[in-house]
């Protein structure tokens, strides 16, 4: 192949943004962290948790390297984040399960000092949203809401059922917005608006 055709075959590469599966792998582990805290589920289902954690956080962490890698830096930091964010939930989980980690009568303190950490970074995080579009806004909006509310169920201070309803009202959010993004650029035209 000549050096002409090779550029004119690069030329019709077109690039494609990753966040709709960024944003289906986050909804989908918010979806189930947060329905296992809504007292829907019983306690057994957490491997079903744990499994989507490792495996879809990992696709959320890949897809924010792909945003990098076409010049979205805000979706690339919170793809790698939130993936490794699950990752890392993911794990917790596991190996308490498995009783390698053993937080005892201070789990509620461990998991609320971490959800504290990435609040602090949710918070500039959800400020930028509001230059992304309204749905991003209306996503880490809620983000903020279940991260304040887990904080404060971890913590005692009110039910851990109303951060979980708030994260699957995210989730669905989250979802709602891969589905707006994959579906107006398959059609071609806003067939839901974002």
């Amino acid at each position: 192949m000549s050096a002409v055709e090779t550029s004119v075959v690069t030329a019709q590469v077109r690039q494609t943004s990753a966040a709709p599966l960024g944003l289906a792998a986050f909804a989908l582990n918010l979806f189930l962290l947060a329905l296992a805290y809504t007292g829907l589920l019983p306690a057994t289902l957490a491997p079903l948790f744990v499994t989507c954690a490792i495996f879809y956080g990992a696709g959320e962490f890949v897809a924010g390297f792909f945003e990098y890698r076409i010049g979205n830096s805000y979706t690339g930091l919170v793809f790698v984040s939130f993936g490794a964010f699950w990752l890392a939930t993911g794990s917790l989980v596991l190996l308490q399960l498995v009783n390698i980690i053993k937080f005892g009568a201070a789990t509620g303190t461990a998991f609320g000092v971490y959800l504290i950490a990435w609040t602090i970074f949710v918070i500039y995080l959800w400020i930028g949203s509001f230059f992304v579009n309204r749905t991003a806004a209306a996503i880490f909006t809620v983000l903020m809401g279940v991260l304040l509310a887990f904080i404060l169920g971890f913590f005692g201070i009110i039910p851990l059922q109303i951060g979980a309803w708030l994260g699957v009202v995210d989730a669905l959010l989250a979802w709602y917005m891969s589905a707006g993004m994959i579906l107006n650029e398959m059609t071609g035209r806003m067939l839901i608006p974002l």
